[in-house]
């Protein structure tokens, strides 16, 4: 993973940072190498943030996101604590909502796909990948109606059918889940939003764990409700005996 980033411009604790793309090169997801102590001392020292770690929050999310959800402890906290620290030195520190907002929102995607993975919850995780592109794919418990499920850069809404550049489609608007009624993967993710002030993001993860009406038969569902429905109706059927 060589970088086009100008490592020779940027410093870290131990001064210039052209020993970060080899360091970098040889990241793997044990989190107990003598390479992520040498990356972490240099780039978040003892809490201290510098120009090289900013920089390097692009290659980490690379990473977490190659990687399984289960190697991804290392590069999401080590991202987490580079975004919260407040102690910069020798830069101003960036305007983290404007310039790394979409950098952001993939972190706590890749963060919320490694929680529901220790948690064994398998149906999120193969759909949130849809949550990038500020739409999931559902479908209605009761009448089983497709649903498309937007929840992030385009608004808050469930949509019976296409929805894009399609205004007339019958949409009914996603309620955010209260904080304290959050499961306890969301109200994490929201509480490690809000703690480093980025109430967009805290925003869009209580809407994904909302409520709304089946825009095709009015019935109550939450957002989480229609991901599984979709599962289940799509889950392999066992063919019939003369086909065996």
């Amino acid at each position: 993973m060589r970088m086009m980033t100008d490592w020779s411009a940027l410093g870290h604790a131990y001064g210039e940072a052209t020993d970060i793309p080899d360091i970098l090169e040889i990241l793997r997801p044990d989190g107990w190498s003598e390479s992520w102590n040498d990356l972490w001392s240099r780039i978040c020292h003892q809490g201290t943030v510098y120009s090289a770690s900013y920089a390097a929050l692009p290659y980490l999310r690379d990473l977490a996101a190659r990687w399984e959800p289960r190697q991804r402890e290392m590069p999401i906290m080590l991202a987490g604590a580079i975004v919260a620290s407040r102690d910069v030195f020798g830069m101003k520190r960036p305007e983290r909502i404007g310039e790394f907002a979409d950098l952001l929102r993939e972190f706590y995607r890749l963060t919320l796909e490694a929680a529901v993975a220790f948690e064994q919850e398998s149906v999120w995780g193969r759909h949130l990948n849809g949550v990038s592109d500020g739409e999931l794919p559902g479908a209605c418990p009761r009448c089983k109606a497709q649903l498309h499920l937007v929840v992030g850069k385009y608004g808050f809404f469930a949509a019976a059918g296409e929805w894009l550049d399609k205004p007339h489609t019958k949409r009914t608007p996603i309620r955010p889940a209260a904080s304290e009624r959050l499961r306890p993967v969301g109200r994490w993710l929201a509480d490690q939003a809000s703690s480093t002030k980025h109430e967009e993001l805290a925003n869009w993860i209580r809407h994904l764990f909302g409520s709304t009406e089946c825009p095709a038969c009015g019935a109550p569902i939450s957002v989480e409700e229609a991901v599984v429905a979709l599962e289940e109706s799509v889950k392999p059927r066992l063919m019939p005996s003369k086909w065996w």
